[in-house]
């Protein structure tokens, strides 16, 4: 961001781009203004280890296995894919075939299966990174929002063990792609977070 020539910026991350974002926001407080997290639970929870046994995330454990997945993911790739976005779908007309086609052949690409699964087995350092983070609240406005059939519910409540001044909720009717199932709400909960102050009180 700096050599784009931006001191300061608001920074937004849905599912595994959510704890990216949380980690931005905890190493880069003076330049962070605002964080978005949409539809992750997130290391450093307080339920995150409890959350390994929930039908929800069965994919953690799995992902987090050496090699054998690459294996068993190996020329089904796009059946993985479209189970994965449509298991997930409130509105099962929100993606196209054509759009689980576009994911499928990307992830089929030499070396994307196992770069995409190595994010979950740094799991366990991500976890330890966040406990220290959270020692030190952060002060930016911080809004969580997730789909009333995923993660929405326990956004708030998850976000402030991490934050002074949260806020947001559930999108209503939707699971966990909100931006293409719920596009309108999302942006309007999105755009209304980003005309507050930069530095607010406590929530």
């Amino acid at each position: 961001m700096l050599a784009l020539g931006h001191e300061s910026y608001a920074v937004c991350g849905h599912d595994i781009g959510g704890m990216v974002a949380m980690a931005l926001a905890a190493t880069q407080r003076k330049a962070v203004t605002h964080l978005a997290i949409l539809d992750v639970p997130l290391p450093g929870w307080s339920r995150w280890e409890a959350i390994f046994s929930a039908p929800r995330v069965w994919h953690f454990a799995f992902h987090m296995k050496e090699h054998l997945p690459e294996r068993l993911l190996h020329g089904r790739e796009y059946d993985y894919v479209s189970t994965f976005i449509f298991d997930r779908a409130f509105d099962h007309g929100a993606h196209g075939f054509e759009d689980v086609e576009v994911f499928a052949k990307a992830f089929a690409q030499p070396g994307r299966v196992r770069g995409g699964l190595e994010w979950y087995r740094a799991f366990h350092k991500d976890h330890a990174d966040a406990l220290a983070w959270k020692r030190t609240p952060l002060e930016m406005p911080v809004l969580g929002l997730g789909g009333d059939r995923r993660w929405g519910p326990e956004m708030v409540g998850m976000l402030k063990e991490f934050a002074t001044n949260v806020a947001g909720g559930s999108v209503k009717d939707c699971n966990h792609w909100l931006a293409e199932q719920r596009p309108r709400e999302t942006a309007d909960a999105l755009l209304s977070f980003l005309k507050q102050a930069p530095r607010g009180s406590a929530s």
